[in-house]
């Protein structure tokens, strides 16, 4: 026989207007059912779990990460562009497009902070994020992360056209961030998100 607990006590003294708890185990499990599922729904589940970011790079001759947009039904001579930003150990960045290109460093807390994102953002798994819908004209972004040693390449057709949802919007998200250190450069980076 289970204790009752004072609410249940009420019930059965003859209190009909109080009903009885529930345990607070099961209160505790649905209401995190609820939450997960509704993240879940709204395609904004929370950022990647896992071991923190290993520390970036510090070799400034090897590259930390590397974004690249190459655009679709344009001419060879079009698609021989260089990446739109390259993130080198110790923060300094090659970044803009092939008619205007900068040189500059980031701070080591900016740069760590870009590498964490990076992270964060899922790049340090190698994958392919297809269109949810049909392209006929879309863009390539193609993402290296160098972590662990080795390299991770993701790649995502026509990002940022519409809402985005799960990775593809993580992605986008810091493609858009990484846009904001320097919003003077044409990067092409910055997606419209709803």
């Amino acid at each position: 026989m289970t204790r009752l607990r004072r609410a249940d006590r009420r019930v059965s003294a003859g209190e009909p207007h109080l009903t009885r708890s529930r345990p607070i185990r099961m209160r505790r499990a649905g209401l995190l059912a609820v939450l997960l599922s509704l993240g879940l729904l709204t395609g904004s589940a929370p950022l990647v779990i896992g071991p923190p970011a290993p520390e970036p790079p510090s070799d400034p001759a090897a590259p930390a990460l590397r974004l690249t947009l190459l655009r679709s039904m344009v001419g060879p001579v079009e698609q021989a562009v260089p990446p739109r930003f390259t993130l080198y150990g110790g923060g300094r960045v090659v970044a803009g497009d092939a008619t205007r290109t900068r040189v500059f460093t980031l701070s080591p807390d900016q740069y760590r902070r870009v590498y964490r994102l990076a992270h964060s953002a899922g790049l340090a798994r190698s994958r392919h994020l297809p269109e949810p819908g049909m392209t006929t004209d879309g863009t390539l972004l193609i993402a290296d992360l160098w972590s662990g040693g080795r390299p991770h390449t993701t790649t995502a057709v026509s990002l940022g056209r519409g809402t985005e949802t799960g990775q593809r919007r993580r992605l986008a998200e810091f493609c858009t961030a990484v846009q904001r250190l320097r919003p003077d450069l044409p990067l092409g980076l910055a997606f419209e998100l709803r």
